[in-house]
């Protein structure tokens, strides 16, 4: 009666078993993993039992159950695995596909899953199973355990997955009361003992799994896929009464007792997944199932390194920890066997879970009782974790800490008012930090009497291996033996963090302070530089032993012993000294500017000992020279359009000269023509030395220094004297004619042309283009001149555009078809000599078009429209129109002539002008046939410039317009002449056409 339920319940199987290795430290082939997240599967065989119960094979399609089953098998067997380089089911994996009901059958068997076709076709073949209406859970469960492949010893990882409604229903009723077989008797029989009459069969089944497990197999892992139908799931029942006896209620009852699930649960260790969770969701199911058989082979956590410390309350231990395999595992304790021994281990409770992939760090605390028991030599660990096999073991460290090393320990004093100050350079042998606690002082190397300690409460741990300085101020009877240069012992103080056991470096003498005096080894005066009536104190000073020192101050003395000092120099951060001399130059104070000429004597003191060192005698600053001239010369400066004037003095004597004034004068020996100021500040020349000065000129202000050749230069010093000779100044500049280095026509000015031109001055000054003209070779008119609105100065160096309108009288006698020069004329240099050639306009005339031609009769004076286009790259004014007989010019005679503003203007290319030409009387005889033909003249057309008139483009033939019709007009009194036999008519023409 199953056979008429609409819906099922679905249970999958998965069990997972393959060869383990038990021995410690070696786990099974299939579950390795050699890297993150890279744990991977040997070859398998996959044996599938789907029930042929009606409930499953529905016969409704693509939503039926057994279709729903197919399809989550496809699905499982594409799943990507291996970071997407395989299948789940790929080559060398079989797969077994079975039905059950009254009895089991084969559907397909060992299909290689490296045949994709061959797949689908085995799981296709679910579609032509015909249902059954009995359900034999004891026949299933005995042909599982039987199954060779299942009891196949050949190292292959095994994996069973049965799917059924679930229900143990043998003979399809509810009651057999023989042998108490139907569902509710199965279901009573649950529910009094809680035992299904399947234990025997679950029991071999479980015995074959157990001993896969002893014989050296990974333990079998157990997976259930369930569907929980329910009674409005099935509205078409209307078979049995609604009582305990009804074959529905007990169906529904069994599904929510689960007992067999409930059964296999407790026996194998069977997880549940439920169907509703999946049903819809194919690559759902697939990746459950999938992390399912990864679960079932997973590999043990690896222990990466580790080490034990000891700590206030005990030890503390460490493990590194790395997960290789796909799903995530948690470490719930890990054992320590103390010696390395398996005697009497101990374990401690543990809470770490771990991703695919990721490592991880377990630290954990170590009572007292299990730390005395680890302290005593070799520390071995194992981890209990969720994977299959024996968890390798590990040798771990105790961590003893060592006492410090002291390196160095030195005494130092920075200022004579402060105490001396010990140095320690201490290491850290330890492989973690220690924190400074003391420097303790002794009077000897080994016991002794103490002399007081320094503590470091507030000093920075020493990492481990590392090493670092630690300063302190020596105790009041450690200073005073040092100060005494008696033997001082010291030894550093440490704690372990977290650890009361103290750490004691060795003891180490204290060196003796270095209290000797500096020694000035050289004194001398200098002017300072940059003046004349000022000087600096040039001293060399070294340390004769012992660390650097710092200069603090120079004392300046009259004489050599016996007098108090006249005056200091204060050094406010003060040069440190080493066994090397070491140059300072400081200025004198105008105080005692007085003995600079000898009798001045010099102490310096240092910030450690607070004592003067000997006193040395200055050496005076050497006397005062004439300075002389050595070069003067005008040249181009870096930015343009500037000059300069360089001047070289040079100082033969020993003490600094300023140089105040260059002086230029007019030819050799004359008069003083100009006076250049050094600008401040004024740098002095050092004896014995050169100095360089630039004099900025530009030439609206200094042209006159420029431009006027054979000027003499001298100088002044700083006293007011002048130098010791003059020289003559070098000026190679020269104006230079310009060069039109471009010329095109450009943009139209008020809607003249114009001509763009680039002037560039390749010379050294500006020059300024005055005038510039056009020339015609071989015209007696010579030269025209252009309107240039106002001289151009064109820098040295630079290009200038200049922009000058082409006039129309210009044309006239400079058209630009022929060959026109353009000629400059500059105010400083002749540049008639630099032409260049007007850029060439062949074509100039315009261009007439019957496009759009249009008659307007008014009156007696008609007009006709035409289109002119102009040529050029500007606008042309239209200066007459011309009106002939024929195409050939015959019998021509001026229209229209424009004049002046009046002109009409044709825009430059591709512009056009719509032109409007109105005849009077005198050309009417002209229009009298079928076409007139009209000649536009441009006032750039060359050939309108000419004598006698040619049209420059062909004569532009324009149908003449409608005429009116002519009137007969007869008089009837005298028309008709009857001895002549005549009639006179009158015509009569009312239009303004002839």
């Amino acid at each position: 009666m199953r056979a008429i339920l609409s819906m099922a319940m679905i249970w999958i199987m998965l069990a997972a078993h393959g060869a383990l290795a038990q021995t410690a430290g070696q786990a099974p082939a299939m579950v390795q993993g050699t890297g993150a997240g890279d744990q991977s599967l040997p070859p398998f065989d996959l044996l599938v039992f789907l029930d042929r119960s009606k409930t499953i094979f529905t016969g409704a399609g693509a939503g039926a159950p057994n279709e729903r089953v197919a399809e989550m098998l496809r699905t499982v067997f594409e799943r990507q695995i291996d970071g997407g380089r395989r299948t789940f089911v790929a080559a060398g994996d079989r797969v077994n596909l079975y039905t059950f009901g009254s009895d089991v059958k084969t559907i397909a068997e060992r299909v290689d899953g490296g045949s994709r076709e061959a797949l689908n076709a085995a799981v296709g073949r679910f579609g032509d199973v015909a249902g059954d209406e009995n359900t034999d859970f004891s026949r299933l469960l005995t042909a599982v355990t039987e199954n060779p492949v299942l009891n196949a010893r050949d190292n292959r990882l095994k994996l069973v997955m049965i799917a059924s409604d679930f229900v143990d229903d043998p003979f399809n009723n509810a009651r057999r009361t023989k042998d108490k077989l139907g569902v509710c008797d199965l279901l009573d029989q649950y529910r009094n003992g809680k035992k299904t009459r399947l234990d025997p069969q679950i029991k071999s089944l479980a015995d074959l799994l157990e001993q896969s497990a002893a014989g050296g197999s990974v333990r079998p892992y157990v997976g259930m896929l369930i569907v929980e139908p329910k009674k409005e799931d099935y509205p078409g029942l209307k078979l049995f009464a609604d009582n305990k006896d009804n074959y529905l209620n007990c169906v529904l009852q069994t599904v929510a007792a689960a007992a067999i699930p409930t059964t296999l649960a407790e026996n194998i260790g069977a997880e549940p997944i439920r169907y509703d969770e999946v049903a819809n969701d194919a690559d759902a199911f697939a990746k459950r199932f999938v992390d399912a058989v990864f679960r079932a082979t997973l590999p043990r956590l690896l222990i990466e390194g580790g080490e034990c410390r000891q700590r206030r309350q005990g030890i503390e231990c460490t493990l590194a920890l790395r997960n290789s395999a796909r799903v995530s595992n948690a470490v719930s304790r890990v054992r320590f066997f103390p010696d390395g021994k398996d005697q009497v281990p101990f374990d401690v409770s543990a809470n770490i879970r771990l991703a695919p992939g990721q490592a991880g760090t377990l630290t954990l605390p170590i009572p007292a009782p299990e730390a005395a028991r680890l302290a005593a030599g070799r520390i071995v660990v194992a981890i209990e974790d969720e994977g299959v096999g024996t968890s390798a073991r590990k040798e771990i460290g105790l961590n003893i800490p060592s006492a410090p090393i002291m390196r160095s320990i030195e005494s130092s004093r920075t200022l004579a008012t402060e105490p001396l100050r010990v140095t320690a350079m201490v290491e850290n042998p330890n492989r973690e930090p220690i924190v400074p606690k003391a420097l303790r002082f002794f009077d000897a190397e080994t016991a002794g009497n103490p002399l007081g300690e320094s503590l470091l409460d507030t000093a920075a741990a020493f990492e481990p291996g590392g090493s670092a300085a630690l300063t302190v101020a020596a105790p009041l009877m450690a200073q005073q033996r040092l100060l005494r240069s008696e033997p001082v012992y010291a030894t550093a103080g440490f704690m372990m963090p977290d650890s009361e056991t103290p750490l004691e470096s060795q003891r180490l003498r204290v060196g003796i302070p270095n209290l000797t005096p500096l020694i000035v080894s050289k004194a001398r005066v200098e002017s300072a530089e940059g003046s004349q009536t000022e000087f600096d104190l040039l001293i060399d000073v070294q340390n004769p032993s012992g660390p650097s020192k710092r200069v603090t101050e120079i004392r300046l003395f009259s004489k050599s012993e016996g007098e108090p000092p006249v005056g200091s120099i204060v050094v406010p951060q003060g040069q440190e000294i080493g066994p090397l001399p070491v140059p300072l130059r400081l200025r004198l104070p105008s105080s005692v500017s007085q003995l600079v000429t000898g009798s001045l004597y010099v102490a310096v003191v240092d910030s450690q000992t607070g004592q003067p060192s000997a006193i040395v005698a200055a050496t005076a600053p050497p006397t005062l020279a004439q300075l002389r001239l050595t070069k003067a010369e005008i040249r181009p400066a870096a930015e343009d359009g500037r000059f300069e004037l360089e001047a070289v003095v040079e100082n033969p004597g020993g003490a600094n000269s300023s140089v105040m004034e260059i002086s230029l004068h007019s030819g050799q020996g004359g008069p003083l023509f100009k006076r250049l100021v050094v600008p401040a500040p004024r740098r002095a020349v050092g004896g014995r030395r050169s100095q360089t000065v630039i004099f900025p000129l530009t030439e609206e202000s200094d042209r006159d220094v420029v431009e006027t050749r054979g000027l003499e230069a001298g100088c002044i010093d700083g006293l007011g004297k002048e130098c010791a000779n003059r020289i003559t100044i070098a000026n190679s500049l020269r104006p230079t004619p310009l060069q039109i280095r471009s010329a095109a026509w450009g943009e139209p000015k008020d809607g003249n042309p114009t001509l763009a031109l680039d002037f560039f001055n390749p010379g050294g000054i500006s020059v300024t283009l005055e005038r510039l003209f056009v020339e015609r070779p071989g015209n007696p008119a010579g030269r025209l001149q252009l309107p240039l609105p106002n001289p151009v100065d064109v820098g040295y160096q630079k290009t200038v555009r200049v922009s000058v309108v082409y006039r129309e009288e210009i044309w006239e006698q400079a058209h630009p078809r022929d060959r026109v020069m353009l000629v400059p004329e500059c105010k400083q240099v002749d540049c008639t000599g630099v032409k260049r050639e007007v850029p060439a306009l062949p074509e100039t005339a315009l261009i007439m078009s019957k496009e759009g031609v249009s008659w307007t009769v008014d009156g007696a004076a008609p007009s006709v429209t035409i289109t002119v286009r102009n040529p050029l790259g500007f606008p042309q004014p239209v200066k007459s129109v011309w009106l002939a007989a024929d195409e050939t010019g015959r019998q021509s005679m001026l229209v229209t002539n424009y004049a002046g503003a009046a002109r009409p203007r044709v825009p430059e290319r591709p512009g056009e002008l719509k032109l409007p030409v109105a005849f009077g009387q005198e050309t009417m005889g002209l229009l009298g046939g079928e076409q007139i033909f009209l000649c536009v003249v441009g006032a750039y057309d060359a050939d309108a410039l000419a004598e006698s008139f040619n049209c420059r483009q062909p004569w532009l033939a324009v149908p003449v317009g409608n005429r009116s019709a002519v009137k007969p007009v007869i008089n009837p009194e005298n028309a008709f002449e009857r001895q002549a036999r005549r009639l006179t008519v009158r015509a009569a023409n009312d239009g303004a056409l002839p």
